[in-house]
């Protein structure tokens, strides 16, 4: 067993990955092609733990400082919020069973 500098061995080290990555805004379906293949990337680098920006999928709200997010029943703001709550990731079985195909590949390596 390989041991590093410091005396630790391999098995105890834990390489993460920091990813920071551009959204692909309110498509969550291209954004999540993007994070598989960002995970994907760091796993030929031998990481075993990548992360990921706040807020990545579906992409910050930013028009809700540009714009008069907060006004009550505006039908342009309700608009707006349906379809980021679309595209944003709802944690349920489907969700999870259409992604882990591809990240059970990169996670058994």
């Amino acid at each position: 067993m390989a041991t590093t500098s410091a005396g630790t061995s391999q098995q105890d080290l834990l390489t993460v990955g920091l990813a920071q990555v551009t959204p692909i805004w309110l498509n969550r379906e291209a954004t999540l092609v993007k994070i598989i293949d960002y995970i994907e990337r760091a796993a030929t680098q031998n990481c075993d733990f990548v992360t990921f920006g706040e807020a990545l999928l579906p992409g910050y709200p930013f028009w809700l400082e540009l714009s008069d997010g907060a006004r009550f029943n505006s039908p342009v703001q309700k608009d707006i919020h349906a379809h980021y709550l679309e595209q944003s990731v709802q944690i349920r079985p489907d969700t999870w069973t259409a992604s882990a195909p591809s990240l059970q590949n990169t996670a058994s390596r």
